[in-house]
């Protein structure tokens, strides 16, 4: 072994070991005493990008690069240094740089899909993938190509190939997240093998057995810790905000980790909710993990689970004494670790217990909590042909979807059907689910598809050309039900098996409105034609539901908070060894 493997097998144990900074230093001397050696500067690129020093790991992934210019491996640090700090066009030239030097490489074209897909052009992603599924099968993240397939509307090709991938990589925990996440969309997926994709992603991480320094104290001050990717205008900022609006500061100290890569005016108005805020978007999985320790959390509260930038695998490692997952992600994680998650007893009735791994909390009426928009429109009745709507994302009309919703169409002639998602679909996805439509009979031209709009208000004002909206399944929306309620619009829902599918059911009557929930696809048939027919009802509905809204348990932040609070009390003074009732009871 040379003296250079040396050094670099050295930094490496003392990287595992949880000594970064002693190992970048062993790694940035050698890149001193050997500049010419491009393995030396790759490797001190990688261990920078890891820390989280993206514009010193980019000087020296180039200086590798140029010190061996003719090696295509050697692109691969530079590729993702670049993808990291946003400069996508140059990580494709990169990439396309690599892959002519050696095509044969697959995951390449694997990188070389996921950052086409990124930029937009989901023509060249579908390509690359395809390719990097052909050369080599057994590579886990060549099944991300999966999500792609789901955003244009192709389910059914979503899902044959992560059941493959869970053939062909069964030991890998890429795939199991990939099958365990996406499932959800599936109808044939019942809510038992959804649970065992979940447990087969959770047995990658056994439980891990840590000792915690926090005082075992029942009724002391509270240390509660949230993470997040979305604290920004999106959907979890909006049933986030009014816990920490209203939640009891004098009984706890909050800190949250953002994971958020944009942020925005809405990122600035959470931030001043907290009384402690840690960047953690820079952060790889031990760092999470440590600066969670360090600032000795008693609860963390996750609210992503498997979607986006997850970071189940930092949480698999348990930084707190007790986890909590919650709100961001419609199924259980699947994790020994993660000790709670919160849900309400009409999302997950008494069975949903053997679906979970973790131990369920029931908030009653609703384990939601909704801030209404600002700058909202006055809602207004459309004119016109009735005319149902749904502005759900196109991941979640599948063909099952589509049908139930062709039957509708069919029981209301001359109805028309509008469509709306958030904007950034591949072109073709609209027309997947135009054609799913159509095979049911139902003609282009009662279809339309509406274009994005530039701002909030412009996006509630669409809800006045809405009649009736129709919620999908069997993954239910929570912000789009929410916004049609405030917008007067009533919303059809189809009570599903489990939570993905039963959200709806919990808004719905949180609001004051069960009767628009559908035990059956006939009843959601009958209840949504009879209701697009009956205009005086209609006209009552567009002229009270906000105010009843905004009266609901759905829209009551103190109440929420208060129940909210002792439920996360009650947590860890179970961790402290005290009883306490289960489920949170819905009173004060």
């Amino acid at each position: 072994m040379s003296n250079i493997e040396s050094v670099l097998r050295s930094a490496g144990a003392l990287e595992s070991a949880g000594q970064r900074d002693r190992a970048i230093a062993t790694l940035q001397q050698l890149a001193a005493r050997n500049p010419k050696q491009p393995a030396a500067a790759e490797a001190l690129a990688r261990a920078l990008f890891r820390a989280g020093r993206h514009e010193q790991a980019l000087y020296y992934a180039r200086r590798a690069v140029d010190l061996d210019p003719g090696n295509a491996a050697r692109l691969t640090a530079l590729a993702l240094v670049l993808q990291q700090a946003g400069q996508l066009d140059e990580t494709v030239a990169v990439l396309r740089k690599q892959l002519t030097l050696a095509p044969g490489i697959a995951g390449a074209w694997c990188n070389l899909g996921s950052i086409e897909r990124a930029r937009g052009d989901f023509a060249a992603s579908c390509a690359a993938f395809e390719r990097a599924i052909a050369l080599d099968p057994k590579l886990p993240y060549v099944y991300t190509h999966a999500a792609l397939l789901l955003e244009i509307g192709r389910h059914e090709e979503a899902e044959a190939l992560l059941r493959r991938g869970t053939e062909e990589c069964p030991g890998s925990a890429v795939v199991a997240h990939l099958w365990a996440s996406l499932c959800n969309y599936f109808p044939g997926v019942n809510p038992g093998e959804a649970a065992d994709a979940h447990r087969r992603y959770g047995r990658f991480y056994p439980r891990p057995e840590v000792a915690f320094p926090n005082s075992p104290d029942p009724d002391r001050l509270l240390r509660i810790g949230v993470l997040s990717a979305d604290l920004r205008t999106h959907s979890v900022a909006y049933f986030l905000e009014p816990w920490l609006t209203h939640r009891g500061r004098d009984a706890a100290h909050l800190t949250i980790f953002s994971q958020t890569a944009f942020p925005d005016a809405t990122t600035a108005r959470l931030r001043a909710l907290a009384d402690d805020w840690a960047a953690a978007e820079g952060l790889d999985q031990a760092g999470l993990v440590e600066e969670v320790r360090r600032r000795r959390i008693d609860v963390l509260i996750e609210l992503g689970g498997h979607t986006g930038p997850t970071r189940l695998g930092a949480l698999a490692q348990r930084p707190a004494p007790v986890q909590v997952t919650y709100l961001g992600y419609p199924n259980t994680t699947g994790l020994p670790s993660m000790d709670y998650r919160i849900v309400d007893s009409l999302t997950d009735p008494p069975k949903a217990d053997g679906w979970n791994t973790e131990r369920l909390v029931r908030l009653d009426p609703c384990f939601l909590c909704y801030q209404p928009p600002s700058g909202a429109p006055e809602p207004a009745l459309p004119s016109g042909p009735i005319t149902f709507g749904s502005f759900n994302t196109i991941k979640k009309i599948n063909a099952a979807c589509a049908a139930l919703w062709a039957r509708v169409l069919h029981a209301v002639p001359g109805s028309r059907l509008v469509l709306k998602s958030g904007g950034g679909e591949p072109p073709g996805a609209f027309a997947a689910a135009g054609a799913r439509l159509a095979q049911r009979g139902i003609s282009p031209d009662r279809v339309e598809f509406l274009a994005k709009t530039e701002g909030a208000a412009q996006h509630l004002a669409l809800y006045s050309r809405v009649h009736v909206a129709l919620d999908t399944t069997p993954y239910n929306g929570t912000t789009t039900t929410c916004e049609a309620l405030w917008m007067g619009v009533p919303v059809v829902a189809l009570a599903g098996r489990s939570h993905p599918g039963r959200v709806g059911v919990s808004l719905l009557s949180a609001a004051g409105v069960p009767e628009l929930v559908a035990a059956n696809d006939d009843t959601f048939v009958s209840a949504a034609a009879a209701l697009a027919l009956d205009a005086p009802r209609l006209g009552v509905l567009r002229s009270t539901l906000r105010d009843r809204l905004r009266t609901s348990p759905l829209c009551d932040g103190p109440a929420f908070s208060r129940r909210f609070d002792a439920a996360v009390r009650g947590m860890w003074r179970e961790r402290c060894g005290v009883p306490t009732c289960s489920p949170v009871p819905a009173g004060d």
